[in-house]
């Protein structure tokens, strides 16, 4: 099969890959483009073959332009050329990526709202450990003044109090 002459067929009919083409969801309307362009390729294996190698045509591109895609501060490395990006230049329109879903601003409004509780949080810890000193020094004082006085423990056992 002439891969140039499929990508050729492909481009004259957008239903095969423009989403946005009325036509696209309809499966029986594409099949039938399919078998059309099977029979003016006068392909063997039919139309399953020929959607199967389209199929595998595209992926390869997009997997070409991911890889020449880079993030911020990377280098690119080398990525050759693929011997069919010159004539598949028209689904480049259709084949932006999708938006995603994420939670990362949804995270960062939670760890604001973290922020704000811890803040709380430590000066609840700053109050409580005020009180703590504040109570020790108090039993400290009262030790300090049981000891000067001549205290004498209550006696608890019969002995003990004979003792005494």
């Amino acid at each position: 099969m002439d891969v140039e002459k499929l990508i050729e067929e492909v481009r004259r009919y957008p239903v095969l890959y423009d989403l946005s083409n009325n036509k696209y969801k309809n499966n029986e309307y594409r099949e039938r483009v399919w078998k059309k362009i099977a029979e003016d390729l006068q392909v063997e294996g039919g139309p399953i073959t020929c959607k199967t190698k389209w199929i595998h045509i595209r992926d390869q591109f997009r997997r070409i332009l991911k890889k020449r895609k880079t993030t911020t501060g990377m280098a690119a490395g080398p990525v050759r050329k693929y011997k069919y990006e010159d004539i598949l230049q028209f689904i480049l329109p259709q084949m932006s990526e999708r938006e995603t879903l994420s939670n990362v601003s949804q995270l960062q409004d939670e760890d604001a709202e973290g922020d704000e509780d811890d803040i709380e949080e430590t000066q609840e810890s700053d109050t409580l450990l005020a009180e703590n000193d504040e109570l020790e020094k108090t039993i400290e004082n009262a030790e300090r003044n049981a000891s000067n006085d001549s205290f004498i423990p209550e006696a608890h056992t019969q002995k003990e109090k004979d003792f005494c």
